[in-house]
């Protein structure tokens, strides 16, 4: 029988913004309330022999629409002996310990991480070697919501090593966007991600770097660079590890160009988490968002209660 699992988080949020106005006045808001329920479901199971798949459903209460962000079919297991398997699908392609989806924040990373693909991927295994390389559905402005595999057209290669229990990974997107320039119409985002998860049962560490690269923005000819640092920290607390911190601090900056100005953004966020029992967790937050020296800056505080099942 496929394993199901299903969870409903309920919470509120309260946020204080200190607000700059394009004539440089400065003023401040908040605003806070109760959230949106939000219900999500994982299954996962076997198909048949060496056919397995994954499938993460989310319900948006205040719309009633269903999201599959994961509905894939993988074809292949990495045993021993058969280093090779074939993924096909929704899923995300990003390196698994800086894990949009899996996050452990209530905010979401600065640094784009997350890299969802609908496409077909080839995962393969080697000592202590992994990786994948993949081709996914574009998401250029002329291509319509992808329903199908009939744009495969970005690409993204992914590598990691793993030693006594340390792990670093890198991986390489190939971006196809828009272009009104015949010879950059293969490429229009670059972009470059590398890290890793090191630390030992109870804390771990994990060091990223990014670098995002559009090409012919804001203009013909133009590279526009972000460059991304992230340190996150997640510790397990207590005798019976039934509390968890995780820490991150976020640094991105933005290249000047000859048409647009610099900008730096930060982003720093401290979540505690208790485990009730296996089915009960409540987590408190509080994180701090701003846009470089003088710029608009958000406090934001986030209490959950996660039901699961």
């Amino acid at each position: 029988m496929p394993a199901v699992s299903a969870t409903l988080e309920l919470g509120a949020a309260h946020a204080w913004a200190d607000t700059v106005s394009r004539s440089g006045g400065r003023g401040s808001r908040t605003a806070g309330g109760f959230r949106d329920p939000m219900l999500a479901v994982h299954s996962a199971g076997l198909l048949a022999d060496r056919v397995s798949f994954h499938l993460e459903a989310t319900l948006d209460s205040a719309s009633g629409a269903v999201r599959l962000p994961v509905a894939a079919v993988q074809f292949g297991d990495l045993s021993p002996g058969r280093p090779l398997a074939l993924r096909v699908g929704a899923f995300d392609a990003g390196l698994p310990f800086l894990s949009s989806a899996r996050r452990l924040t209530r905010i979401d990373y600065l640094a784009p991480v997350a890299v969802d693909a609908r496409g077909l991927e080839v995962l393969g295994e080697r000592g202590a070697w992994s990786g994948a390389a993949g081709m996914m559905n574009s998401s250029r402005s002329g291509a319509s919501e992808p329903k199908g595999f009939d744009r495969l057209e970005d690409a993204y290669l992914r590598a990691m090593f793993e030693r006594g229990g340390q792990v670093a990974g890198a991986r390489l997107l190939f971006d196809r966007q828009d272009s009104g320039i015949s010879w950059h119409a293969w490429l229009q985002h670059l972009q470059f991600q590398a890290g890793g998860l090191l630390g030992t049962d109870r804390v771990w560490f994990v060091p990223a770097y990014t670098l995002d690269r559009f090409d012919d923005r804001p203009a013909a000819g133009i590279h526009q660079r972000t460059q991304y640092l992230t340190l996150e920290t997640i510790a397990l607390l207590g005798d019976d590890r039934d509390w968890t911190l995780a820490a991150r601090a976020e640094r991105g900056h933005t290249t000047p160009t000859d048409l647009t100005p610099g900008a730096d953004h930060d982003l720093e966020a401290v979540r505690f988490v208790r485990r009730f029992t296996p089915s009960v967790r409540a987590g408190l937050e509080v994180s701090h968002t701003g846009n470089g020296p003088g710029g608009p800056r958000e406090t934001r505080v986030d209490a959950t209660v996660q039901l699961a099942y």
